[in-house]
Parts: structure tokens; C-alpha cells; sequence
């Protein structure tokens, strides 16, 4: 069977295909059919037996692209966490698929250890036993360079060798070399977003990374609009609730989006309790959507009591829905007409899948990781979207929470300067 592919499709198989290096990593904008690039390569070069470690929300997904493009081949598919219950895990097999590879930028996670290794050196890990490695993501490093440390280690060592000694750079000495770490107050080391020497390390890994825009790719394809959706609601905050909420606007103040993230854990509940207070209002501005002939419609929210909420609201209002993480939710969004919008989380369904379907993309929540709003919303803006593409921001008026929501909707922005700048 020959799988059909677009032109820079064909330039991505033979890619994953040349040269000798072990592991390549297809780091293509979401949206450019990185998942039918790697199965292509697959077939292109006759393997047998593939294993795919995906996230979890992403394998049917997998099971249907391989069952309908090269059943020939033994596909042994699994979500990251689960990567220990597989028989053999660091048996041989002939390519080993890591999708959503960002998910290993932490070296020493349970994820990161059980498919690269306890060093990140491949030994006693997934990548062991397999003769190549193709991994994909669309956000290679979220926050800073010292995020593909793991994947480079792993798979293209040669490219992080140290200049002088010959072997590869460990991962304080790759992080001091590229990335911005300063000491606080305890004297314990953090990393800041961006990076420094970020030439120099373009050009290490240009062998080994390929990477395509949207823009580049499709020129005709316009940018997605984003704008902030004020909506009101009823925030009614304790005293702890009010620390964290000061506690928020002062890490805004300070840094940003990415200062955000740093103390997400620690302001949980005001968290929850703004994603709460949006349910209803979000659920009228859905109604009215739909009342005034909107189309399609995809949703994401972050907390589970938040989707819970929401499911709720639109079955009171009998908005006909589909919910992330069902097996098939996608496509029966994509196919069915009568299937209004698609409700999923942004980490849990903010990948693989495609939802092209819609031409507006409501982040009624957002992550303080930035490349995971950007996953999310470009499952509309993708390889075949036909329309002009609308992103909105929903903000609690009146609360810290607008100006969070304005932060994240000017950080989908900007691009990390280690991966598109020329």
C-alpha cells in the first residue's frame, strides 16, 4: 500500500530515513502530519515490529492511523506510563516511535527514565533495544533548552559532545552552557526560560532535528485570531484563597507566564475555585453561539471538577457534545454534524488528534506552560483546515484571572528562538 504524504511529508520520511545517526526527532509545527511521516518511514524501510510509546489520550488514534496505513507491520502500542507494564520492554524491535517527546524533558522522571534510560543514555531503558528511534513533538523544548538534554543524550549524544573532552556534555554542563541559571536566596540552582549560545547548539542538532512551519509549509494559510472572551462570575475567596491570589499577580508582575508555572502548585485552589466560578457564563456564551449560527466548537478546560461542571451545563442546555479522552470522540466530531463541540483537557487531549472540524477553539482554562495552550489550540489550526481559525481566551472579569489569560494569550505569540529563528 502506498500512503499518500504532501510534498514536505515526503522530504520528512526521507529524513527519518538517512543517514546513520540512531535517533532523529521531527520536530514539526503541530498539525503537519508528523504521525503519518513516522509511519512512513517505518514502511519505507521494511520494519517488522514498531513500538510507539504515546500518551495515553493519543492511542487510539495510533491504532487507527497504523491499522489503516501499514497493517504489515507488528505495532506494539503503549502510553508512557505504562511503559513498564510491556513484555520485553528493552527487547529488539526495529524502530521505536516516541510521540509527544517533550513529555521526557524532565531526565529524571519515571517516563524519562523507563524509555531512555536512568541516565538518559539509552542503557536499560526502551531505546535500548531497538535499532532506530524516531521521536516527534511540536514543542520540543517548552521553556528552555535544557529540555532536550534527555532526547540529545539519548539519541544523538554526537551532538552535545563536550569541545575539549570528546564525550557528552552531562546535564549541568549542558544547562550552563545554554541555558540562563541563576542561584536563589538558598543557594539552590534555577533555570530561567530561554537560553544563551542558542547558535552554537542550533547548529549541534540541525543533523539531527528537523523542523517545519505552518507558515512555511502552507503560506496561504492564514494565523489563527486570538482574543480574550471576558465572562462574569462569582469569586468568592477565603482568606488562604486571597494569599494566592496576591501570591499571582505578584509572580505575573515578576515573570510572567513562565513565573506562573513555578508556583502553579502552590495556588491550587484559587485555581480551581476561578475555573468554577466561569462554568456557568461560559455554558450561556456556548447557547448563544450556537443561537446566533456559530459553528463547530472545540472546549478545553484544565481541572477536572471544571469539565465535570461543564459537561453538566451544556447536557441542562442540550448542547450535543463529545468528551475528550472516549475513544473515537475525534472522529466523531469530525464526521458527524449533529455533534456540536468537542469538551477535552488541555494536556490529556491537547495532542495527536485533529479537529479541523471547528474553526474556533475556546480555552475556558489555561496552562501555565505555554507550549500546552499552543498544542491545544492547533488541533483546529492543522493540515487541513480550510477557514480562517479563532482562538478565545476566557477571562473572569474582575480578577487576577484576566490578566493570566491576557499573559497566555500574548506568550501564543512568540516562538522559541532556539527552534525558529533563521
Amino acid at each position: 500500500m502506498v500512503i499518500p504524504l504532501d510534498p514536505h511529508q515526503v522530504k520528512g520520511v526521507e529524513f527519518l530515513t538517512g543517514g546513520v545517526a540512531r535517533g532523529k526527532l521531527l520536530a514539526d509545527e503541530p498539525g503537519l502530519g508528523k504521525t503519518r511521516q513516522a509511519i512512513a518511514a517505518c514502511v519505507a524501510r521494511g520494519d517488522q515490529t514498531v513500538n510507539c510509546a504515546v500518551p495515553a489520550s493519543a492511542i487510539p488514534t495510533w491504532e487507527r492511523e497504523t491499522r489503516m496505513l501499514a497493517p504489515q507491520i507488528d505495532w506494539r502500542i503503549f502510553s508512557f506510563n505504562k511503559a513498564h507494564d510491556i513484555e520485553n520492554r528493552v527487547a529488539w524491535c526495529d524502530t521505536l516511535i516516541i510521540d509527544e517527546a517533550h513529555y521526557l524533558k524532565t531526565r529524571d522522571s519515571a517516563r524519562t527514565t523507563l524509555l531512555l534510560g536512568d541516565d538518559c543514555d539509552g542503557l536499560n531503558g526502551a531505546v535500548h533495544g531497538a535499532a532506530r528511534v524516531v521521536a516527534m513533538t511540536g514543542t520540543p523544548t517548552p521553556n528552555h533548552p535544557g529540555e532536550i538534554w534527555p532526547i540529545a543524550r539519548a539519541l544523538f549524544p554526537a551532538a552535545i559532545h563536550h569541545p575539549k573532552r570528546g564525550t557528552p556534555y552531562s546535564y549541568w554542563e549542558f544547562v550552563n552552557r545554554f541555558c540562563r541559571v541563576k542561584q536563589d536566596y538558598l543557594g539552590h540552582m534555577k533555570i530561567e526560560p530561554g537560553g544563551k549560545n542558542v547558535s552554537e547548539l542550533r547548529d549541534r542538532l540541525a543533523p539531527y532535528i528537523l523542523r517545519r512551519r505552518m507558515n512555511e509549509v502552507y503560506p496561504d494559510m492564514m494565523p489563527p485570531r486570538h482574543s480574550l472572551l471576558p465572562v462574569d462570575g462569582r469569586l468568592t475567596l477565603d482568606s488562604h484563597a486571597g494569599e494566592e491570589q496576591a501570591r499571582v499577580a505578584a509572580a505575573l508582575a515578576k515573570g510572567g507566564v513562565e513565573a506562573l508555572n513555578e508556583i502553579a502548585e502552590h495556588v491550587a485552589t484559587l485555581r480551581r475555585l476561578t475555573g468554577m466560578a466561569k462554568v456557568k457564563s461560559t455554558a450561556d456564551w456556548i447557547d448563544d453561539w450556537f443561537a446566533s449560527g456559530g459553528g463547530k466548537l472545540v472546549v478545553f478546560a484544565y481541572h477536572r471538577d471544571v469539565i465535570v461542571a461543564l459537561h453538566a451545563a451544556l447536557e441542562a442546555r442540550r448542547i450535543r457534545h463529545v468528551a475528550g479522552g472516549t475513544p473515537g470522540a475525534d472522529v466523531l466530531f469530525q464526521t458527524d454534524p449533529n455533534v456540536q463541540v468537542f469538551l477535552g483537557q488541555v494536556q490529556r487531549d491537547g495532542v495527536v488528534i485533529t479537529l479541523t472540524a471547528a474553526r474556533t477553539c475556546l480555552l475556558v482554562e489555561q496552562s501555565w506552560v505555554p507550549g500546552e495552550n499552543e498544542q491545544a489550540w492547533r488541533r483546529i489550526w492543522r493540515r487541513g483546515q480550510k477557514g480562517l481559525c479563532d482562538v478565545r481566551w476566557a477571562a473572569l472579569e474582575g480578577s487576577i484571572d484576566e490578566d493570566v489569560a491576557e499573559a497566555c494569550r500574548r506568550k501564543a505569540g512568540t516562538i522559541a528562538e532556539l527552534w525558529d529563528s533563521a
